[in-house]
């Protein structure tokens, strides 16, 4: 037997309560045959510290018969996972085409363009954002556009203020902020923070779906492929419709657009805040979504292989797990097989 098939049958047995001894015992010694030279880890604490609060952390989790279903996640790599549980980050020494970054491509209607550099601290620090008006002296913006693996957050002409995910596009409309409403194009996912202007309405128009606000805040996540768009208020009010029915949202609200229905929750929308934090966080999102949400982070390409189940999943990944422990992760969770060659991503489903 291949040690991966057995690493995941042992993981799919404590998961369903049944591991013996011996099972926690060849986990454990796979676990030990890591390599740590291969990858810097970013503590205070002594290697010898985070390896023995690692394992006690995951030995306490893994072996606890009241585990929790959020916790499978972490379960699913035993180094990768366990790093996360410990809360130490795990940054590949070797693997730069993962890196994350921060920056944005900026174009004008004719297509000209220049590039914003950040840095990765300035977008975790919530005070710091970089204003297009003084980085851009000589390109009128319509469009910003961040890369697979790249964040940034701006601030918009009109004094709003917009944090990108990876793969995001903006879009403004022509003399945005200057004369009638405030209109932008969504393919990706941004957080808005939008200020009152002169009783201008700010919208937002996605694949599927229009907001209209005067000044509140709000996260919008509406990638072209992904199945469902989904929306989520912080602070103030906002009229949601698309081309079925229209809603209003209070904070704390959640909507999914299923491309027919909008569907509206009030639920903790903590979660929903992570990729801000560099965490990638889903919560009983549908599988393919977060597979293609996870191509938006890592760059690989996607080939599915069998049926996709319409099955949905939770859970957070922090933003230093290697590539191939993601793809265990999910290989746990989804109940397929992945193999990564060439940087296209093979997902197999079984029939």
């Amino acid at each position: 037997m291949h040690p991966n098939q057995e690493i995941n049958e042992i993981i799919q047995r404590i998961n369903q309560g049944i591991a013996s001894e011996s099972d926690k015992d060849k986990l454990e010694a796979w676990y030990n045959s890591f390599d740590d030279t291969q990858s810097t880890i970013y503590s205070t604490f002594s290697p010898d510290q985070i390896k023995e609060s690692i394992w006690h952390r995951v030995s306490g989790q893994l072996f606890n018969e009241k585990i929790k279903k959020f916790r499978k996640l972490y379960i699913a790599s035993a180094a990768a996972a366990a790093v996360v549980a410990a809360g130490f980050f795990f940054y590949p020494s070797h693997a730069e085409n993962n890196k994350l970054t921060s920056g944005v491509r900026l174009f004008d209607e004719n297509g000209n363009g220049s590039v914003i550099n950040s840095s990765l601290e300035d977008f975790l620090d919530s005070t710091k954002y970089v204003g297009l008006a003084g980085n851009s002296t000589d390109l009128n913006v319509r469009v910003l556009q961040t890369g697979h693996g790249e964040f940034i957050k701006v601030i918009l002409p009109d004094g709003s203020k917009v944090a990108m995910n990876s793969n995001t596009k903006i879009q403004l409309k022509k003399n945005f902020g200057e004369e009638g409403n405030r209109i932008v194009y969504l393919d990706g996912e941004a957080f808005f923070d939008v200020k009152k202007h002169n009783n201008q309405k700010f919208i937002v128009r996605t694949k599927d779906q229009s907001i209209e606000v005067l000044g509140t805040k709000f996260n919008v996540k509406s990638y072209a492929k992904l199945a469902e768009t989904v929306t989520v208020l912080y602070e103030g009010k906002i009229k949601l419709r698309n081309e079925q029915k229209a809603v209003m949202v209070a904070p704390n609200e959640v909507v999914t657009n299923d491309g027919e229905d909008l569907i509206k929750v009030a639920k903790d929308v903590k979660h929903t805040t992570s990729w801000r934090q560099m965490k990638f966080s889903f919560e009983e999102e549908l599988i393919q979504d977060v597979i293609e949400q996870l191509s938006n982070w890592y760059g690989f390409q996607i080939q599915y292989q069998g049926e996709i189940p319409v099955q949905r999943i939770s859970g957070e990944l922090e933003q230093g797990m290697k590539l191939k422990d993601v793809l265990l992760v999910l290989e746990n969770l989804s109940g397929a097989k992945c193999q990564l060659s060439n940087n296209i991503l093979t997902i197999q489903f079984s029939k």
